[in-house]
């Protein structure tokens, strides 16, 4: 080996361009296949957290664009195992500029005592979860989003709907830390209601984010939840928080076979 030292040195620097050239490409497919490792560990391998391994999430079953009623909350707390139900509505509208991507962040009307009971993982101080779950026109943001936008207790939010045919004004009230790190604002769906006066989607929500008290009950909980709609007009579709994630990412088709045949 030591002998075909000189020779490799030579071979290399004959031709520093060339050499350079494929050094760079073996660096970027190392790279490459090092992030889709870490894509396929993340989506396919790692377990939820223990928080997240306890929610289930109703949705419609056609489409999760196909809103359902609310009624239907009162009716998944019935059923045996569920600890907790929040209804999450996907408000979309627009922050300020629609144009600047740094005004895209998600904005869901929910229950706030509900949605707090469920988002166990979510820290914020006492005083400002009294303040959410009270103020008709509050909202709370996660500290990522409001260190981006500069935002703090007591500012004014304007939304301007799309969706839903409203503008909103909204008064931050709670700041809180997400162990995952999502950007996220969230608002009473009083609120909303009350602004959407008697438009049928006044009455609806997106998906129902469900507390189970054990991770076994989560197979029959679900299985029991859609089994109440299924004759309904709008039946459901129960999965687990990790299910619904990965459905997502269903759209750009199937990516486990994908990342699996590239290994």
């Amino acid at each position: 080996m030591q002998a075909l030292a000189p020779l490799i040195i030579r071979s290399i620097t004959r031709r520093s361009r060339r050499s350079l050239l494929t050094i760079g490409g073996v660096a970027i497919s190392i790279c490459v296949l090092s992030l889709l490792l870490a894509s396929y560990e993340a989506l396919f391998l790692s377990p939820p957290n223990p928080v997240q391994a306890l929610r289930l999430i109703t949705r419609h079953r056609v489409s999760m664009t196909q809103p359902l009623p609310l009624s239907y909350g009162a009716k998944i707390r019935e059923v045996p195992g569920v600890t907790a139900v929040s209804a999450w509505t996907w408000f979309q509208g627009q922050y300020k500029d629609a144009a600047n991507p740094a005004n895209t962040f998600g904005r869901f009307a929910v229950e706030p005592d509900q949605m707090l009971r469920v988002k166990t993982e979510l820290q914020m101080p006492q005083d400002q979860k009294e303040a959410f779950r009270t103020n008709r026109t509050a909202a709370i943001a996660s500290d990522l989003l409001a260190k981006r936008h500069g935002w703090k207790i007591g500012d004014r939010i304007p939304l301007t709907g799309d969706i839903f045919p409203v503008s909103l004004e909204l008064t931050l009230l709670g700041i809180y830390r997400d162990v995952d790190e999502d950007e996220a604002l969230f608002f009473s769906h009083e609120c909303l209601k009350e602004a959407l006066g008697g438009d049928r989607l006044a009455n609806t929500t997106g998906m129902f984010y469900i507390q189970a008290s054990d991770q076994s009950k989560m197979g029959s909980i679900a299985r029991d939840v859609d089994a109440l709609f299924d004759n309904s007009p709008y039946p459901t579709r129960s999965e687990t928080e990790r299910e619904f994630q990965l459905s997502f990412v269903s759209f750009i088709g199937n990516l486990k076979v994908f990342l699996t045949a590239l290994f």
